[in-house]
């Protein structure tokens, strides 16, 4: 199926996918020569600690996401052809003589799939950041602050923990201040990641009412 593909390849990897495709030289060379040759490869695979080693033989272009919600095999071919497995042997490293899998030449049918697996493409979490995650015990993710419903100004002094009173007058625009405080939002930034979110506190010096608790 990668030998004849010409646009996009999708393959879904579960857990233990990875394993099966690199014990088959002929099918991990086929993904990767069609990666070299233009096709869009993306692969959705639920990373393991033991299996990260083996992306590193796919070719680079191919993009690898790790996602919780979607642990079934299979394939899909320029979003009109499907390979779903019925059944897969238990042992990962297993010969695999009971694997059973269904080819489905439908559009309709794989447009459908193509629209679910983008979906959960979208929330997937970039290859590195899993990575991290399994090996350095990291969380790369970006961080998500919800405000709610409500005043805006209550809420986020509550969320960033101020309990001094805010002034019920504007003071006048400064650009010092407020260049100084872009610089320090980057300096935050740039700690958060390296992963340093012990103990990390920064105030506004030429504010005394913006302080910032992670």
């Amino acid at each position: 199926m990668a030998e004849d593909s010409e646009e996009r390849l999708i393959l879904l990897l579960g857990q233990y996918g990875i394993l099966h495709l690199c014990r088959n030289p002929e099918a991990l060379e086929a993904v990767n020569n069609a990666a070299v040759s233009g096709v869009v490869c993306q692969i959705i695979t639920h990373l393991d600690k033991r299996t990260i080693r083996f992306f590193n033989e796919l070719h680079d272009s191919i993009e690898v996401r790790h996602s919780d919600e979607l642990e079934s095999l299979g394939f899909v071919k320029d979003g009109v052809e499907v390979i779903q497995y019925l059944n897969i042997e238990d042992n990962p490293v297993g010969r695999g003589k009971d694997d059973a899998a269904l080819i489905i030449e439908s559009p309709a049918f794989a447009e459908s799939h193509v629209n679910l697996i983008d979906t959960i493409w979208e929330s997937a979490v970039m290859f590195d950041t899993a990575v991290a995650r399994y090996t350095d015990n990291q969380i790369n993710d970006p961080l998500r602050l919800t405000i709610g419903e409500g005043s805006f100004l209550k809420n986020i002094t509550s969320a960033l923990g101020i309990d001094e009173e805010l002034p019920d007058e504007d003071t006048p625009f400064d650009p010092d201040a407020f260049f100084a405080a872009g610089n320090e939002v980057n300096q935050a930034r740039k700690k958060l990641t390296e992963g340093k979110l012990s103990n990390f506190k920064t105030r506004n010096r030429h504010s005394p009412y913006v302080e910032t608790n992670w």
